[in-house]
């Protein structure tokens, strides 16, 4: 069968994600061989080819996207075809999506999405489909990204690690779609996949986005997860609640590992609010503490605040905009509260008639979509845009950046790019009240750079940092076993056939993902102290000066020999690349040659 799955864009957003979405790669992994995956997103820029000819189109929504998904999915059926829908918005309204498709996938697909392909095929396929349990990580393979190779955009990594969350904040609807559970994935499992993405060169930049809702709920398994890490030397971003800055130890071995932000949920500056929302891990006397604990050991801090709940008087957006510039935020989100289908705000709001539309577009967390209680709509939005854009200001960035201790570049580009993108807001001159004598959350800048400077932080911060670094070589070693049991595990499966190089895989189904040409290291991995090997490789594989830098695009044909490309691709780059990623990569040269060996066939 041939299979068409589609990302709809958001339309109200206006601008093209960084990184690919994850659960079309992850169902195109799960896919057995025979059929033909295709995937499209269209937040990545690319178009719906309507005229494709696929037997069956998988469309994934959430609510922003949820009318283009019903757009797309109503011309495929008109078009004879048959649709499913998965994803947040028809998991949580499936009648409302059987409307525009044949059938709905609800909750997690990992489960499920082998039983739609056989009905399918069979003609006997369902309206809906639902696992009864969650799926085990073990049970979930890693995405097979060949199926977004090339897409537009910042090449960012996206990597899960842990799934859920163990709070149950009343406008959240991640427990909704997962459950109330927290499943964390063997370290050693994320390892190998980091291991895989470095040698096979899909990391070019070495940076990640950890797409858990919550890396640091456990924090035993993420001071694991950060340890393993952090020999790879990546740049990466990920999520954390207010917990994490609770732990000194947690923060090092993050920073050791190469967290350069965590966007962290402080939400309200109200004690009413921050209990609406049964937010009961926050409490306000740590907000300060907290933001500069993160800090000063070199992690940016991204405040996440919801602007709009009941509790809320027009003062919030002020008292939200002082503190955020007064604690030097790195980052911050400034969210329009939304009640959204499937939480316990939107049943409410509804029953009320305060919602003022179900138009999903708007559903976004940019737009005012009720009526709140304090404020009108319209100052709800503009307050919260003319927050926004004073945040993110350039006066309010030189005063917030100066002092930074996390990577420079990071927190500027970011920055720059808000400032750019938020410009474009409307905010009706509206100018929010300011609050008389506020005082919470007030930080002196003498105060802040004194702290920033105290010796006896310095010096536990650097405790920590040199107990990091002394897990390193055990992290090594986690890295080469998990990369030798997967080998192992290829070597026994029954249906296996020696790989002949011929690069059509893109990954292989098998987890190998190097093309046939970069077995000619094998050799030299296996034997990398003969000198007389490794000078006649370096000189075999050296670049000439005519040759263009960007030139690899080698897919393993094997028609060279590792000598001439006969479509002109410079293979001597190719190899050279990998040459170097083999030496400095932590699995070193012990797991290159486990690696080289499998693409031989294992023998």
């Amino acid at each position: 069968m041939k299979i068409y799955l589609i990302v709809p864009t958001w339309e109200c957003r206006g601008y093209s994600r960084y990184y690919t979405a994850n659960a079309p790669q992850i169902l195109a992994a799960l896919t057995p061989p025979r059929h033909t995956v295709r995937v499209d997103d269209e937040s990545s820029g690319e178009t719906v080819d309507f005229d494709y000819d696929a037997d069956l189109v998988g469309v994934s929504s959430c609510t922003p996207n949820a009318p283009r998904a019903f757009e797309i999915a109503d011309e495929f059926r008109r078009r004879g075809k048959k649709v499913v829908m998965g994803g947040f918005h028809p998991s949580l309204r499936p009648e409302e999506a059987l409307e525009h498709c044949d059938s709905v996938a609800i909750g997690e697909a990992e489960l499920i999405w082998g039983q739609i392909l056989e009905d399918v095929e069979n003609g006997r396929l369902k309206r809906t489909y639902q696992a009864d349990r969650l799926a085990d990580f073990s049970e979930i393979p890693w995405q097979k990204r060949s199926v977004a190779r090339g897409k537009r955009g910042f090449p960012i990594v996206c990597i899960q690690a842990s799934r859920g969350c163990p709070y149950r904040c009343s406008f959240c609807t991640v427990t909704k779609f997962f459950g109330h559970t927290y499943r964390m994935r063997p370290v050693k499992d994320v390892i190998a996949e980091i291991a895989h993405l470095t040698i096979t060169g899909q990391m070019p930049i070495k940076t990640v986005f950890f797409t858990d809702d919550n890396i640091c709920a456990n924090r035993e398994y993420a001071k694991e997860l950060f340890a393993a890490i952090a020999p790879f030397k990546l740049a990466w971003q990920g999520q954390a609640s207010i917990t994490a800055a609770e732990d000194d130890e947690l923060l090092a071995l993050a920073k050791a590992a190469g967290c350069q932000s965590l966007a962290i949920g402080l939400e309200s500056l109200s004690e009413a609010s921050l209990k609406m929302a049964k937010k009961n891990m926050n409490t306000l006397d740590k907000y300060v503490s907290a933001i500069r604990k993160v800090q000063l050991h070199g992690i940016g801090f991204a405040g996440l605040f919801i602007l709009g709940f009941d509790t809320d008087d027009p003062y919030v957006f002020d008292d939200t905009l002082r503190f955020a510039k007064a604690n030097h935020l790195e980052f911050a989100v400034m969210s329009v509260f939304t009640p959204m289908p499937g939480t316990e705000f939107f049943d409410e709001y509804k029953a009320n008639g305060r919602l003022l539309h179900e138009d999903w577009n708007q559903y976004d967390i940019d737009h005012a979509v009720f009526r709140p209680k304090n404020f009108t709509p319209e100052e709800l939005q503009y307050g919260r845009n003319y927050t926004y854009q004073s945040f993110y200001s350039i006066r309010s960035m030189l005063q917030r950046l100066r002092g930074s201790r996390a990577p420079k570049f990071y927190p500027l580009f970011g920055n720059l790019h808000m400032n750019a993108r938020l410009s474009k807001l409307p905010n009706g001159n509206y100018i929010p009240p300011a609050r008389p004598g506020y005082k919470f959350g007030e930080v002196k800048k003498a105060d802040w750079r004194e702290a920033a400077s105290d010796p006896e932080t310095t010096a536990e911060i650097e405790k920590e940092i040199k107990k990091v670094k002394e897990m390193k070589e055990s992290a090594r070693k986690i890295i080469a076993e998990s990369l030798s049991e997967r080998i192992a595990a290829f070597r026994e499966t029954p249906e296996r056939t020696p790989c002949t190089g011929c690069g059509r895989c893109m990954p292989c189904p098998y987890g190998v993902d190097i093309p046939k040409c970069f077995a000619v290291l094998n050799d030299y991995a296996a034997n990398p102290e003969d000198q007389e090997a490794r000078a006649a490789l370096r000189d075999a594989f050296r670049l000439k000066k005519s040759e263009p830098w960007g030139a690899s695009k080698c897919v393993g044909c094997a028609k060279c020999g590792g000598n001439t490309c006969p479509e002109g691709i410079n293979i001597r780059y190719a190899l050279k690349r990998g040459m170097r990623v083999f030496e400095n990569s932590p699995v070193g040269f012990e797991s290159a040659s486990l690696l080289g060996k499998l693409l031989l066939g294992g023998r």
